[in-house]
């Protein structure tokens, strides 16, 4: 169990920060006004973080016995992989999102 904790932590850790880094590129070329862009940005990074740390939490209290050796392992692996999918399916959730949001602002002229 602490193993998992320990991967999940790092894996949240590390997407989150690398996410948000890129996503500082796209939210301020969408919205020119610097100090909505960071919130925005950080709004992002926040929901990242508490959607993985309950994911975690969730885990750990549905943790199925205790678990030796490859049973240990492919059960880490399935949970890793769960959170990687959520997390690339709200990755592309949000992209599209974007995309949409700047496909209005330049053919149809949106102003924030």
């Amino acid at each position: 169990m602490i193993l998992y904790i320990f991967i999940s932590c790092l894996l949240t850790g590390y997407i989150g920060q690398f996410l948000y880094t890129q996503g500082k590129a796209w939210s301020s070329f969408l919205v020119p006004d610097q100090s909505l862009s960071d919130k925005l940005n950080l709004i992002l990074l926040t929901l990242f973080y508490l959607l993985n740390i309950g994911f975690i939490f969730l885990s750990v209290f549905i943790w199925e016995h205790e678990l030796a050796g490859l049973d240990l392992a492919t059960y880490i692996i399935k949970r890793v992989a769960i959170i990687i999918a959520l997390i690339g399916f709200l990755h592309i959730q949000n992209t599209l999102l974007f995309l949409i949001f700047f496909y209005f602002k330049i053919h149809l002229k949106w102003k924030l």
